[in-house]
């Protein structure tokens, strides 16, 4: 399992110095956002490279795919894959490629979602949706995709399943609640966004805060034989909170979450 951190949460160093500093606080992985990741240079790209290679660290982009009213648009978003699919065969560096979906808005992303598959066929990088499918009926709605793309997975955000399971409990979560959820991702979880908030909105706090079950999260996890990258998703800006206590809040979050899956 490695300790990640989403880097684009954290805006008073770019994203080299970032690399460097969250590398030397021991954590083993950052990700990076693809609207960003798509906007740079070659040799921008390659030094981030460079930098993941001689760090040892693994690497996630997180995007989003297309659906509604906010970028990318449908005609944009090829270009943003073979832009991803590009650096991944000239470096070999990307772990996993993750999105945010909306499960109302199925039809919209589901063919975008393919076309990613399909490009990446062959490629030892997992693809995932954030929290879709959750669940054994969401993911027959997706016609066998699956089966067809083994390399498919899920990212879990716990921050978000704190907030469902409150609203759907109408209490905070029990560790009972947090594993029957868990449980019931019925396909593999690669990768986790860690943050925190208190059940009734989505605030991105740091695990020293909010109502989620640190403890049980960790311990279902664990129980499951969860073995892939755990990315601290702490937005200080969202909690007033500036730097430097935005970092060192980052760095007490991935400490209490190794406790918590230890």
């Amino acid at each position: 399992m490695r300790t990640g951190v989403a880097l684009w949460n954290h805006r008073e160093k770019d994203l080299l110095e970032k690399l460097e500093f969250f590398a030397d606080a021991g954590f083993r992985a950052v990700s990076a956002l693809g609207g960003q990741f798509v906007t740079m240079d070659d040799e921008t790209g390659d030094r981030l490279a460079e930098g993941l290679r001689r760090r040892s660290l693994a690497f996630t982009i997180h995007h989003k795919l297309p659906y509604g009213e906010k970028p990318p648009t449908s005609a944009e978003f090829p270009s943003h894959v073979e832009t991803f699919l590009r650096w991944q065969r000239r470096h070999g560096l990307l772990a996993g490629l993750t999105f945010d979906v909306d499960a109302e808005m199925f039809e919209q992303w589901l063919p975008h979602l393919r076309h990613t598959l399909e490009a990446f066929r062959g490629e030892d990088v997992f693809v995932a949706c954030e929290d879709f499918p959750l669940t054994e009926e969401a993911r027959r709605r997706m016609g066998g995709m699956d089966r067809e793309f083994p390399r498919m997975a899920v990212l879990i955000d716990l921050g978000h399943m704190n907030l469902r399971l409150t609203k759907e409990l109408g209490r905070v979560p029990a560790p009972g609640d947090v594993e029957r959820y868990l449980r019931a991702v019925p396909l593999p979880i690669r990768e986790l966004h860690v943050h925190n908030n208190d059940g009734l909105a989505d605030q991105h706090q740091h695990l020293g805060a909010g109502t989620l079950p640190v403890k049980a999260a960790g311990a279902a996890l664990h129980s499951m034989g969860f073995d892939g990258i755990s990315t601290i998703e702490f937005v200080p800006s969202w909690n007033h909170i500036e730097s430097p206590a935005g970092y060192d809040l980052a760095l007490a979050s991935a400490e209490a979450w190794r406790k918590a899956l230890a």
